[in-house]
């Protein structure tokens, strides 16, 4: 779990997306055969009062895992993961924001803010798009709270929106999405706060974190794939995104100083590095889940229970 600079310790918190085609063979404006990833197939999950259940494995699921490689013809045979492990639902709701006019729903999700020994676990709305332009993250609309450090201060979200600026967060290329279709992506996201920290002189002070998100989003490979509880296997796309994030820290509206960064633990410019290989059963139920590479490996897999 990243930890928030509007912790404050409290010492005191795209480029326009456009789908290429790497292949030479298909990038000369033919239109692309082959197998194709639809926005249909990941809308169905997107539905008003759409319930999906998706577990979480560790590593390589006792080498169950493997990262996929590139091409055609893969058969990944995961069937032997367990199933039970860390299951979470994602209980899906029609959009209802009028801060995020291309958001076609929104999901309920929790995450964690603070720091420092005092963290809170917050519920609110992540906002979507599965449109011709893609599956995109549009932003997160947070509710009004308050963090509190004893001896120290508070934290104070108002209710706000964060959207991704300048552009949507790309989860996959444009749709259709054929194989070697791919979106480069850099945008960002900031939340907002005021520090109240008599010790630290700070009273109302406006606190940020912005996170830049910078990568790529490539269709890689097809194939098929076999998870617990489904029948037989089923026709797979693989989408690697290789994402980096950079967390920036601001207070009073500049760059927080090193010296407060350090006394939290962190420091200006920190940055997250991974690659997710991303699978869809196109033509099916769509998104099946992921496999997270970070430092070179497998860090844990995520995937859809069967019904």
């Amino acid at each position: 779990m990243k930890r928030s600079f509007l912790a404050l310790g409290l010492l005191s918190l795209l480029f326009a997306c456009k789908k290429t085609n790497d292949d030479d063979n298909n990038g000369n404006g033919n239109t692309p055969a082959g197998p194709a990833l639809n926005a249909a197939d990941v809308q169905r999950d997107y539905a008003a009062g759409k319930t999906t259940y998706y577990y979480t494995v560790s590593g390589n699921g006792g080498g169950v895992l493997s990262v996929p490689g590139a091409g055609t013809g893969g058969n990944w045979n995961f069937a032997a993961l367990n199933a039970g492990a860390a299951d979470a639902d994602t209980v899906v709701l029609a959009a209802a924001n009028g801060a995020f006019p291309n958001s076609t729903y929104s999901s309920v999700t929790t995450r964690t803010y603070g720091g420092g020994g005092s963290t809170q676990d917050i519920s609110l709305h992540s906002f979507g798009e599965v449109s011709a332009s893609g599956w995109r993250q549009v932003g997160r609309s947070l509710p009004a709270f308050t963090l509190a450090y004893p001896g120290v201060g508070t934290l104070t979200y108002a209710a706000q929106n964060a959207l991704f600026a300048p552009a949507a967060l790309p989860l996959t290329p444009p749709f259709p999405v054929h194989l070697n279709d791919s979106v480069n992506f850099n945008t960002a996201v900031t939340e907002n706060a005021t520090a109240d920290a008599p010790g630290a002189g700070l009273s109302n002070a406006p606190t940020a974190q912005r996170t830049t998100y910078s990568g790529k989003a490539k269709a890689i490979a097809t194939g098929s794939i076999s998870l617990p509880g489904y029948a037989a296997p089923m026709n797979a796309m693989v989408i690697r995104r290789d994402l980096t994030t950079v967390d920036n820290y601001f207070l009073n509206g500049a760059p927080a100083s090193p010296l407060l960064l350090g006394a939290l633990g962190l420091t200006d410019g920190e940055t997250y590095s991974a690659t997710y290989y991303d699978f869809y059963n196109y033509g099916g139920v769509g998104y099946l889940g992921s496999i997270v590479v970070q430092g070179g490996s497998i860090a844990y897999g995520r995937f859809r229970k069967a019904n």
